[in-house]
């Protein structure tokens, strides 16, 4: 009952912070880069998104896999200092190839002279995701690891709840 109430307060407006979180003060030094776990998609239509809980810009599309990108589209060179690459989970499902996630990832991480936080791909389904962390562990300078934090998923057992969405956003906002 009080998630219920905590939730409909933020929601409305009412409260416009939770944990450590400003909701009010954007960061427009940082961008996330990817999947339906940050975009607009019917899985985060009644919550906000991590990068929306941050108060950062986004760049996320649902089924975005890392194979299918080099570099982040329009986005100008060293425009951000932060730039957060959450992609994977979609690969896994889709067992794309490795060697190529491993090269889009490279190009990804060389793209600025940003920092890069990288998120682990991580999904409760039964999706194998193992070669894809891996992956992100060897190449990422630093990364969060939700496998390690106790998050909340929906009943598909692949997209973040509200709650799930603030303890990322959280263990982000202690990297920045």
């Amino acid at each position: 009952m009080i998630r219920i109430i905590l939730l409909t307060l933020l929601l409305t407006g009412c409260v416009t912070s939770l944990g450590s979180i400003d909701l009010d003060t954007p960061r427009n030094d940082t961008i996330a880069f990817g999947d339906s776990w940050c975009d607009n998609s019917p899985y985060n239509l009644l919550h906000k998104t991590y990068p929306q809980v941050m108060g950062i810009n986004r760049d996320c599309l649902t089924g975005r896999k890392m194979v299918d990108r080099k570099t982040i589209p329009g986005m100008p060179k060293n425009e951000y200092t932060n730039i957060i690459i959450q992609l994977g989970g979609n690969d896994a499902i889709y067992k794309t190839n490795t060697d190529k996630f491993r090269s889009n990832l490279i190009s990804l991480l060389t793209y600025d002279d940003a920092r890069y936080i990288c998120v682990l791909p991580h999904v409760k389904d039964g999706t194998d995701t193992s070669l894809y962390r891996d992956i992100m562990i060897q190449e990422c300078p630093e990364y969060v690891d939700p496998a390690t934090l106790k998050l909340q998923y929906q009943l598909d057992n692949v997209h973040l709840t509200y709650e799930g969405g603030v303890t990322l956003a959280n263990e982000l906002l202690r990297k920045l």
